[in-house]
């Protein structure tokens, strides 16, 4: 219910791949993959940009995202979730 609600509110793009039940990128390979045969096949120039994940979850801040959420008319039980979460958050890696 709450991924619905979130979703309808705040649209992701088709493209997107992460954060999401989804095959996984490799539909986002293939297509590069393709991309890159038809330029060389045309002798055409190609550009490609890739975003680096590394600073991906601190980019924004938690403070900004709750505001987000509020304008775009989230449930506030759902955004009183989602603070909960960001309260404390600590990651590590083994």
């Amino acid at each position: 219910i709450l991924t619905a609600q979130f979703i309808k509110a705040c649209p992701v793009n088709p493209q997107q791949r992460g954060f999401i039940i989804s095959s996984g990128c490799s539909k986002n390979v293939k297509l590069l993959q393709l991309l890159i045969q038809c330029a060389k096949r045309e002798h055409q120039p190609l550009g490609a940009v890739f975003v680096g994940l590394t600073k991906a979850f601190n980019t924004v801040s938690h403070f900004h995202v709750i505001m987000a959420l509020n304008q775009k008319g989230i449930d506030d039980h759902f955004v009183a979730l989602i603070k909960i979460l960001y309260d404390n958050l600590t990651a590590q890696i083994d």
